[in-house]
């Protein structure tokens, strides 16, 4: 997969590709990411942005230099565009998946106040990394390439290191322990001890419908819930009940 990232500060973005499963997902040669810079698409290095029509604060990023670099990186290699924007549909898991399977993304950077919105007729997909507003879209651009690189080949250490992560499954994931297994007092859950991975495995899932449940009641709302589940909520209630029975009233 390639990614061209379109920005007018690629030293934001370039130190991401030197860590965690996006370098090792470049290593493995199943992704590569060019860098495009509006400055060199512009008349000069100050024609890249200017005052808005119509008055008011801030600056708009020209629409030239943008398109004349969406242009380059589609040339040879076409591609899907997204522009990184506050007005963009907010990032999922699901999104992600989708986009993991392109051969090639074109990730726009806005900075300062907007970018001309005549740009979005080379666009694609407009996309937003929340309901915040940041001052550029290297953030985003960044959260997206590493939210794709993680599902790339060669990116994980485990190749089902990523099916366990919250989302996957339309639900958040469930609680991790490590060593040791006493810490100021706070214990691991026996079940997470015992050696039966089928009862894990069950534990687990509970655990992840309980958090979502409590955290992110909008995820159970977009789907089917499975017949078992709630029997399986009543079964790890009542482990938690006998756990802690000062907080089961």
């Amino acid at each position: 997969m390639r990614i061209t990232v379109i920005t007018l500060f690629p030293e934001l973005v370039r130190p991401w590709l030197e860590f965690g499963p996006p370098m090792h997902a470049a290593r493995s040669g199943s992704l590569e990411v060019v860098f495009l810079n509006p400055v060199f698409y512009a008349e000069t290095p100050k024609d890249t942005d200017d005052y808005p029509f119509g008055g008011g604060p801030g600056m708009v990023l020209r629409p030239e230099p943008l398109v004349r670099a969406i242009a380059d990186a589609t040339q040879d290699c076409p591609g899907t565009v997204m522009l990184a924007s506050a007005r963009g549909r907010p990032l999922t898991q699901e999104w992600v998946h989708e986009l993991a399977g392109a051969d090639h993304l074109v990730l726009v950077c806005g900075r300062y106040k907007d970018v001309d919105e005549r740009v979005l007729h080379w666009v694609d997909h407009e996309f937003s990394a929340g309901d915040f507003v940041l001052s550029g879209g290297e953030g985003p651009v960044i959260l997206l390439l590493d939210a794709v690189a993680r599902l790339l080949s060669g990116a994980m250490g485990h190749a089902d290191s990523a099916a366990g992560d919250s989302f996957e499954s339309g639900l958040i994931g469930p609680p991790s322990y490590t060593r040791p297994r006493s810490f100021l007092g706070q214990e691991v859950p026996e079940v997470l001890l015992g050696g039966d991975h089928a009862r894990i495995a069950r534990w687990r899932r509970a655990m992840s419908v309980l958090y979502t449940l409590h955290r992110r009641p909008d995820l159970l709302a977009r789907g089917e819930p499975e017949p078992d589940l709630f029997e399986i909520l009543r079964e790890i209630t009542k482990e938690l009940r006998r756990e802690r029975p000062d907080e089961s009233r």
